[in-house]
């Protein structure tokens, strides 16, 4: 575990597993874990200049390829309801081309 390696004050583990925080929080009483999940998308309303960039080579190609469905706020809820989890913080950045979604489990949030 990578815990071990790492002194407590610069630690910080995330996992999605409320059982596997809760294992490493008993291992590890003075280190710090959330269960949480950190996501990055494209906002869906710059579709077209991110898959122009990706082509002249400004955004990664790869990375656009893989995005088969950009996924607004609203569509974010949704998912992370029927996953079990909740929107615990949502920022857009980059001029708003960009979006952060931090989830958190259902039972972690009440």
């Amino acid at each position: 575990m990578l815990a071990r390696q790492v002194e407590s004050t610069r630690y910080l583990g995330v996992d999605s597993d409320g059982e596997s925080i809760a294992i490493a929080k008993r291992l590890f009483p003075a280190h710090r874990f959330l269960s949480q999940l950190v996501l990055t998308t494209p906002h869906p309303s710059v579709r077209g200049f991110h898959e122009l960039g990706a082509r002249v080579g400004l955004f990664s190609r790869e990375g656009a390829m893989e995005h088969h469905e950009l996924i607004n706020r609203g569509r974010m809820i949704q998912l992370a309801e029927t996953s079990g989890f909740r929107i615990r913080h949502f920022r857009r950045f980059l001029s708003g081309c960009n979006q952060l979604f931090v989830l958190e489990p259902v039972e972690e949030a009440q």
